[in-house]
């Protein structure tokens, strides 16, 4: 990928206790090398997460580390 990536996502959780949660999480992935548009693109990032109301933010920061095990250790599950 060579542009910013907006990823909102929510599923649903067990959480240990029993609970049932939807999290609404917002995944921002940028390898981008020019600050110019990293500056485009975090200005746009930071407009969207106030807007979704999203109740976890996180960074990838590989592509290929996208995964529900590394999405639970950010989420500190």
């Amino acid at each position: 990928m060579n542009a910013a990536t907006y990823v909102f996502l929510s599923f649903q959780l067990t959480l240990k206790d029993g609970r049932i949660n939807n999290p609404l999480v917002f995944i921002y992935y940028n390898r981008l090398a020019s600050s110019r548009l990293n500056m485009l693109y975090a200005s746009s990032k930071t407009h969207l997460e106030k807007e979704a109301g999203a109740s976890k933010v996180v960074e990838l920061r590989e592509a290929e580390q996208l995964n529900m095990e590394w999405l639970c250790n950010e989420l500190a599950l």
